[in-house]
């Protein structure tokens, strides 16, 4: 009896062979599901990111409702009150930039309760390009830093935010406690005291007409009664590397209004500054073929792909014979080398997609990217999908 039943529990035992076949299926199908997974996740990351921005298109048509149809951003009007959390902070009547990061500093002490030995006031920093959501943010007493203003797929910014407190006392020690971040360290955080604002940026940007005139066409009185331009923030020195024009900054930052959008369902409101859904590796946003969300001053989001938008301009150069032609598209060659049409990325290749082709080995760049929805043509009253496009601002 003893022989039979070990007899049986030999017939039934698994072979080698039969083992790696179970293990072969067994790979093969996950082969063929974690494709289709992968995708799912993405889909359903950028379901969540469209609701962000959506969100935060509702909050920024509220706040407009309660300041005079103000399109949210810093306030060259802005005053730090007496606490001691904000004495320190110095307000410029003349360069708005300085006032932004005062403002920029007072909103995220009052928010995290951290004090202005870890969260110094940053000079020589434009705000407006990552930061302008604080003001939102501070408006409807919301937390930082929050989710709603972060892409569930942007890892570097998830990094940050979920661990803020370590990060800021990491960059305020010299940078010694930030190397836990790993592969998200930003080049310029090591020992610089200013990094700590990375820890409360956002994946969406809000392009430039809506904090700034739409062109050097605008003007204003000098202290001596003449009239003279209002440079504006352009792209000339790259798309991660803003310009800062003569004397800081237009005078009037910070004041755009909704009402001065022409056409709202084909403005851009924010956009993500990076593809992060339609492909394994991220992706330039300014690159023809990416795809992002946006969010249109209409408040529909949708996804566009940059090529299918109108090509910009430079503000400071409105009249030139580049910027009035109705006719640049995105893969028009007339625009490669065209001076203020295109700009060069340069990525912080720590946290940042690198280039498709890139220039430079220890620093890649890759010039001659068209510009689009980030200064567009005409400014608020332009059109960057769905229309023509604008050619004056008047």
């Amino acid at each position: 009896m003893a022989r039979i039943f070990a007899r049986r529990i030999r017939n039934h035992a698994f072979t080698l062979i039969e083992l790696l076949v179970v293990i072969a299926i067994i790979a093969l199908l996950i082969g063929i599901l974690l494709p289709a997974l992968n995708q799912a996740r993405r889909a359903g990351q950028l379901a969540v990111s469209l609701n962000n921005i959506r969100q935060q298109g509702v909050a920024g048509q509220v706040f407009g409702a309660d300041n005079d149809s103000q399109i949210f951003s810093f306030d060259s009007r802005f005053t730090p009150d007496n606490s001691a959390n904000q004495t320190d902070l110095v307000i410029s009547q003349t360069n708005p930039l300085v006032t932004a990061t005062a403002q920029q500093a007072a909103i995220v002490r009052e928010n995290t309760g951290l004090p202005p030995n870890l969260l110094p006031q940053i000079n020589n920093h434009i705000p407006h390009v990552y930061y302008n959501h604080l003001v939102l943010v501070d408006y409807i007493d919301n937390v930082l830093p929050n989710q709603v203003l972060v892409s569930p797929a942007d890892r570097a910014r998830l990094r940050w935010a979920e661990n803020f407190q370590d990060w800021v006392q990491g960059v305020a020690s010299g940078g010694a406690g930030i190397t836990s971040f790993g592969d998200y360290v930003t080049s310029a955080a090591e020992g610089d005291a200013n990094a700590w604002r990375w820890a409360f940026s956002s994946s969406y940007q809000q392009s430039y007409a809506g904090f700034q005139p739409d062109s050097n066409l605008t003007t204003k009185f000098t202290a001596s009664g003449q009239r003279e331009p209002i440079y504006a923030i352009t792209l000339a020195t790259g798309f991660n590397g803003v310009s800062t024009p003569q004397g800081g900054g237009p005078s009037n930052m910070g004041q755009r209004r909704l009402t001065e959008v022409r056409y709202p369902n084909g403005k851009v409101w924010l956009y993500d500054g990076i593809q992060r859904h339609f492909s394994t590796q991220d992706r330039f946003s300014g690159y023809g073929d990416s795809r992002q969300p946006f969010l249109f001053f209409d408040g529909h989001a949708a996804v566009e792909t940059t090529r299918d938008g109108n090509v910009g301009w430079n503000p400071n150069a409105p009249t030139s014979a580049t910027s009035r032609n109705a006719g640049p598209k995105f893969d028009d060659e007339a625009i490669k080398g065209t001076s203020g049409l295109t700009a060069t990325y340069r990525p912080d290749i720590n946290w940042q997609p690198f280039p498709d082709n890139p220039v430079g080995s220890e620093t890649p760049v890759e010039p001659g990217i068209p510009i689009t929805f980030q200064q567009t043509a005409g400014g608020l009253k332009g059109v960057d999908f769905g229309g023509n496009r604008v050619q004056s601002v008047q």
